[in-house]
């Protein structure tokens, strides 16, 4: 079963604090870039689907590894989905996004991507100015 594909109901059972340091360090290879695309992938569906997610996320790296990845050109995807990451974390998260620079990135990046994720963008600078 695929992490970034999983119902639910399924994450009941995982150790999630292992799970994130591994999808954390996931982000940090960048031999592969399927790799930390799917963790972006991973990460966006476990914020969704269980509570108080992010602080262990946080704690664990995971939003200097992200923004790093927003800031990647070459694979467009990997950034739309960094920026999806950002935003959900930006609500308990911001000073520690703002910390890391993103928002800087954001603003000089808005122009490269579709007018849905400029719109995303904003919402996320919104959230953590």
């Amino acid at each position: 079963m695929s992490l970034a594909i999983a119902p639910d109901d399924s994450f009941s059972s995982l150790p999630l604090n292992p799970l994130l340091e591994s999808l954390v360090e996931c982000l940090q290879k960048d031999m592969i870039p399927d790799i930390p695309y799917y963790a972006l992938i991973s990460l966006t569906h476990l914020i969704d689907a269980v509570p108080n997610v992010s602080a262990p996320i946080a704690a664990n790296g995971g939003i200097g590894a992200i923004c790093r990845k927003l800031s990647n050109m070459e694979f467009i995807d990997m950034a739309e989905h960094a920026v999806k990451v950002l935003e959900r974390l930006s609500y308990e998260h911001s000073e520690a996004i703002l910390a890391e620079g993103a928002l800087g990135s954001v603003i000089s990046m808005l122009d490269f991507f579709e007018t849905q994720v400029q719109y995303r963008m904003l919402g996320f600078v919104n959230v953590i100015a």
